[in-house]
């Protein structure tokens, strides 16, 4: 998770969040979402925040925004 271009927080399986700065984007409004690669995406909320999705796994996995709601 980026503030500007600052990292405050990651995710992984075996520690969770490294920081408690991912509660920043409960209630935020998603202003858009990039593709930035075959396996990252980011979607970027209107409070400046960025998360970063990467999938780093070969199991098929998926995704689905809403336009009036985001459902993961």
């Amino acid at each position: 998770m980026f503030e500007g271009e600052e990292l405050v927080a990651t995710w992984d399986e075996e520690r969770n969040w490294t920081t408690t700065a991912f509660q920043k984007l409960m209630n935020e409004t998603v202003d858009s979402c990039v593709v930035l690669s075959k396996q990252t995406m980011e979607i970027r909320f209107q409070n400046g925040l960025q998360l970063r999705l990467h999938d780093n796994s070969t199991q098929y996995e998926s995704l689905q925004i809403y336009p009036d709601f985001i459902v993961i």
